[in-house]
């Protein structure tokens, strides 16, 4: 398919400068929160783009040895002549060209950069890419406990649940199955949850927050008062109270919400309800070290 120059219009480098201050970036590891958040809460006079997948094309995890590495890591341990497109070698090459190509794209959808732009990705691994390329971006990180986590997308996997009906799955997961998937997630989970750590470190301190889902939804109003301070959105006490109100999952429709839907239950420790022991034990031998630097009990 052929593209028309004419159609395409570029950003001045101040443009782009005033865009990349108003990106606010929602990463998180799967089922963590990021719709209710990044496409919902976070919505009065902002615009909002709903899984770009951007992290994805820029860094997955695969398994490596019996744990996960970024597929970015791997391509560089094997790259000794440096042909990767990203390699280390080149990087202020494609960083300058990745930085354009990601600003002018935004604002090809929404067309203004005036406002905050909410970005949700909760996939893939691509989080110090975007933040090497865009510096100046907020990001807003959503811990949740690795253990509902899991639970969620066991359920989300199941005969009934939205991730198989979407897949065209026509069975159910029996018991090795779940295990085996509780596995290769929760290794996954480890993997993304330390790439996000190594992010913390690295990107400037005052752009950079994080919000525990349990937290948010146990003190919806006053924690998300503090993440509007964060991302310099103005917003009145009236106006936030009727954003949580409106959210709040115990308003969502009982058809729209329950087991096997993307809006579950949104309770914290549910887990402890839904897995078996054995479920249990396998999930902890993998993940209850992350946990504790998290700050979870074990």
């Amino acid at each position: 398919m052929l593209f028309s120059k004419s159609k395409i219009s570029s950003l001045t480098d101040k443009e782009e400068d005033r865009l990349e201050k108003n990106l606010v970036w929602i990463f998180a590891y799967m089922r963590s929160g990021t719709t209710w958040l990044g496409t919902e809460l976070l919505r009065h006079n902002s615009h909002i783009i709903n899984e770009s997948n951007l992290c994805v094309h820029l860094g997955s995890t695969l398994p490596s040895n019996n744990n996960f590495k970024t597929d970015y890591e791997m391509y560089h341990d094997r790259d000794k002549k440096h042909n990767y497109f990203f390699s280390y070698e080149y990087e202020d090459t494609w960083m300058y060209y990745l930085r354009k190509l990601i600003l002018n794209r935004i604002v090809a959808q929404v067309k203004d950069i005036s406002k905050k732009v909410i970005i949700k990705e909760p996939g893939g691994a691509g989080y110090l890419r975007i933040s090497e390329c865009l510096p100046k971006s907020k990001i807003i990180w959503i811990i949740r406990d690795g253990r509902d986590v899991l639970d969620s997308i066991l359920d989300a996997s199941n005969l009934e649940g939205w991730a198989s009906r979407q897949s065209g799955r026509i069975t159910g997961l029996g018991d090795q199955q779940k295990l085996n998937l509780i596995k290769a997630r929760g290794k996954d989970w480890v993997k993304k949850i330390d790439v996000l750590f190594d992010l913390q470190k690295k990107h400037e301190n005052s752009l950079f927050y994080t919000v525990r889902y349990e937290n948010l939804r146990r003190k919806t109003f006053e924690e998300l008062k503090k993440i509007y301070n964060f991302v310099d959105i103005e917003i009145s006490d009236e106006k936030l109270a009727e954003i949580v109100e409106r959210y709040e999952f115990d308003n969502i429709p009982e058809s729209k919400k329950g087991s096997g839907k993307p809006k579950r239950s949104a309770t914290p420790g549910k887990w402890k309800e839904n897995l078996s022991d054995k479920e249990i034990k396998e999930m902890s031998k993998i993940i209850n070290n992350t946990l504790k630097k998290l700050d979870y009990e074990v």
